[in-house]
């Protein structure tokens, strides 16, 4: 399930560069997500061990074609291999797209070893997905025209896990423009 919501980011990429301050009034700032949220910070925020970072960039410029959204991904790499990957979209052509996938994500069916809960205050709408038995777990977040994933795939344990990616999903946010 990881990987679909990831593979719909990517496969709808596409976006100019605006801000908060954009006549529009809408989220998307070009940042680099392996800069907002440095290594030294996740190992400070969530207790993962990260050692290096992979970032494909502020991608703010549309390709060519009919794209709704452009995507920026921060992998974060360890010797147990990618314990911790960020996600963000960024939709201009058709914002009300960020609530259809933000929705279609939410009521994808959860496996019967799974548990999803709602989170308030962060976003507009967030919930947080985990394996029952395990530590791992994902946060998914829109806001206005934002969307945002996070995946923690080493663990710190739910429900610190949740406190976590939400502390990241903020600075995220926050680098964004968005004052709340």
């Amino acid at each position: 399930m990881r990987w679909l919501v990831l593979v719909t980011i990517l496969t709808t990429a596409g976006c100019s560069a605006t801000s908060k301050d954009a006549a529009d009034g809408s989220l998307c700032a070009p940042i680099d997500l392996c800069v907002v949220v440095p290594a030294s910070e996740l190992t400070s925020i969530c207790g993962i061990s990260a050692g290096g970072t992979y970032s494909n960039g502020p991608l703010r410029t549309p390709p060519p074609g009919n794209f709704a959204a452009a995507s920026t991904v921060c992998d974060y790499d360890s010797d147990a291999g990618m314990p911790f990957q960020v996600t963000e979209a960024c939709y201009v052509k058709d914002i009300a797209l960020v609530k259809i996938d933000f929705e279609q994500e939410r009521s994808a069916p959860p496996d019967q070893t799974t548990t999803q809960e709602d989170v308030t205050g962060v976003g507009d709408s967030a919930f947080f997905r985990y394996a029952d038995g395990s530590s791992e777990g994902d946060l998914y977040v829109v806001k206005e025209n934002l969307s945002i994933a996070i995946y923690d795939y080493e663990g710190t344990g739910a429900p610190s896990t949740e406190a976590c990616l939400t502390t990241i999903a903020r600075a995220v946010l926050s680098a964004n423009g968005d004052a709340n």
